[in-house]
């Protein structure tokens, strides 16, 4: 009998007593008076009650599933379930955190894994990283390039100087005037 008695004990841990007279739990719920409790099972009672649900096969079970929960609420020493009930819940909020954060790591690591078997040599980097790549390169691109076209201003400037080449040396001042001031 004692078995008996510990192994339902361990299913009515298992079952938010708040939940099935429709009372909100967790803290909320530890706050309610008697009064609200009792009034939520009165409500319940007569939607749930087997004699208005005649052709439910599982009206009585639900009944009784109520009456035990409102017993338990209505006894004060015995809500300490409500402890037990939240920290179980702690612990299950604890747990789906812990399974996320596994979730990114697994998939960082698929990441790299595809990256490695694509390149070999590619290594992975955070977007902000790739971003300045991308500028370091463009400008090493761009200093290259103004490079040349100093180089073929030079070779102008050592020819003959005529009106168009007084323009171009103008344009070569303002191109020195932008990189001096960085772009």
């Amino acid at each position: 009998m004692a078995g008996e008695r510990d192994s339902g004990g361990a299913e009515e841990d298992d079952v938010d007593h708040y939940a099935v007279l429709g009372l909100p739990s967790g803290e909320e719920g530890a706050s309610l008076t008697l009064k609200q409790i009792e009034k939520a099972y009165r409500d319940q009672s007569g939607l749930r009650h087997p004699d208005k649900r005649p052709d439910e096969p599982n009206a009585t079970a639900d009944f009784g599933r109520l009456r035990s929960s409102f017993e338990l609420l209505k006894d004060e020493p015995k809500r300490e379930f409500d402890a037990r009930l939240r920290a179980r819940r702690d612990l299950a909020l604890r747990h789906s955190t812990l399974s996320a954060e596994r979730r990114k790591l697994a998939a960082d690591l698929d990441e790299r894994e595809r990256a490695a078997a694509a390149g070999g040599k590619e290594e992975v980097l955070d977007p902000a990283e790739q971003a300045k790549r991308r500028e370091k390169k463009v400008a090493t691109e761009l200093k290259r390039e103004f490079e040349q076209f100093q180089a073929r201003m030079a070779a102008e400037k050592a020819a003959p100087t005529s009106t168009s080449g007084m323009r171009r040396k103008r344009r070569m001042e303002g191109w020195q005037h932008w990189i001096r001031r960085g772009f």
